[in-house]
């Protein structure tokens, strides 16, 4: 029988996010050794979702607060936004020109993602 550990805490560092999910409580993302996120795992995932939506207009995109990620195509716009709480929720559908596309959660390597190589905020028109 195994017994649960308690005022144990194990470093397990990887680039392989997928071995880190299942296993940890609490994560930590370093950009060039710089911590740029932490929080626990549930939390993380709860917390941060893409949306994918036709925008009414382009400005309106740069004013959504807590843009970890913007890629446009040519009729729509990807999101991928921290602390997306029901205001936020409203606020993107209220931004959109049609319905809201996708409301996706991500796993961590995509959160990851997000974080580090991101384009936070103005993104290139592609």
């Amino acid at each position: 029988m195994v017994t649960p550990s308690r005022g144990v805490t194990v470093f397990f560092s990887s680039h392989l996010l997928y071995e880190i999910e299942p296993v940890a409580d609490h994560v930590a993302i370093l950009d060039n050794g710089v911590i740029v996120k932490t929080g626990r795992t549930e939390e993380l995932r709860d917390s941060v979702r893409r949306f994918i939506f036709t925008p009414a207009s382009e400005a309106d995109v740069e004013r959504i607060p807590g843009v970890l990620d913007v890629i446009r195509s040519s009729n729509s716009v990807s999101v991928t936004v921290e602390d997306c709480a029901d205001e936020k929720r409203h606020r993107i559908k209220a931004l959109s020109a049609n319905s809201l596309t996708t409301e996706a959660a991500l796993n961590l390597d995509e959160i990851f993602e997000a974080y580090v190589i991101g384009n936070r905020g103005r993104a290139p028109a592609m």
